[in-house]
């Protein structure tokens, strides 16, 4: 895996589905993944994420509920990311397109 993309959520129903977006529409050769990480969610983040899998070849969501936060989401991703390089955005931002290209 050349690069691992974490975006720790919570509650991010309304913001969540135009940064998976932005995501999915990344030209990055190389192989990447995406891990999703709910910090406990109960707005229907974890189903809004869950209908963007199949739009990457490598995603994940995880859970990071033990402990509230962002810097925890951050560390749960990070714990299970299968790259060395990491990078974060978060479920309320919109990637700009050659974003990850950039971040390589």
């Amino acid at each position: 895996m050349q690069l691992t993309v974490v975006i720790p959520c919570y509650n991010a129903a309304g913001t969540i589905a135009i940064q998976l977006e932005a995501l999915a529409r990344q030209e990055f050769s190389q192989p990447w993944e995406l891990i999703v990480a709910d910090n406990g969610s109960t707005d229907g983040t974890q189903a809004i994420a869950e209908k963007y899998a199949d739009q990457f070849t490598h995603f994940r969501l995880v859970d990071a509920s033990a402990q509230r936060g962002a810097a925890h989401g951050r560390n749960v991703g990070v714990s299970v990311a299968q790259s060395d390089a990491i990078v974060f955005c978060d479920a309320d931002d919109e990637v700009a397109p050659g974003w990850l290209s950039a971040m390589a």
